[in-house]
């Protein structure tokens, strides 16, 4: 994930849950910077393929959340881009109602996306936290785990070398 991540295009972060021997539930975070321009834009949705594409199996389930700065609630380029890459990889993004509210205005830029064939098998709720212009999402996915498994994890240091 660190390759696909460019300060002020996209940044990530992930992690990979493994439900069984054949199923692994990735689970991204997402952060796109609110630029206008087409090329970082472009750019952006590049690098979330490269991600994407990286995990897709037949077994697999991908959720992706985090504000990606693509309003779900007005018909734009942007919105259908998003959409049309999310499909190819057989991902739905989830309507949220308004997840950024000001005095100016309101709308939907934060996302919660699913694999398609666990649509029915999630439930997202958008929360006034209060500590930010941004509302929370409280995402729950009901599946299956057939049996625990070890703990492992890789960590992306911060800090300047």
């Amino acid at each position: 994930i660190e390759s696909s991540c460019i300060p002020l295009i996209i940044e990530a972060s992930a992690i990979i849950v493994k439900l069984n021997k054949k199923t692994n539930l990735y689970i991204l975070g997402l952060y796109r910077p609110p630029a206008d321009d087409k090329e970082s834009f472009d750019l952006s949705l590049e690098k979330l393929s490269s991600i994407i594409d990286s995990w897709v199996t037949l077994n697999n389930i991908i959720l992706i959340m985090g504000d990606f700065n693509v309003d779900g609630l007005v018909v734009s380029s942007k919105r259908n881009q998003l959409k049309e890459l999310l499909t190819t990889f057989n991902i739905h993004r989830i309507d949220l109602p308004p997840t950024r509210i000001t005095k100016e205005s309101s709308s939907s830029i934060d996302i919660c996306c699913v694999t398609t064939d666990f649509m029915n098998e999630i439930d997202v709720q958008v929360i006034d936290n209060g500590i930010s212009d941004h509302a929370g999402q409280s995402c729950r996915l009901n599946l299956e785990i057939s049996q625990k498994m070890p703990c492992t994890y890789s960590r992306r240091s911060l800090k300047p070398e």
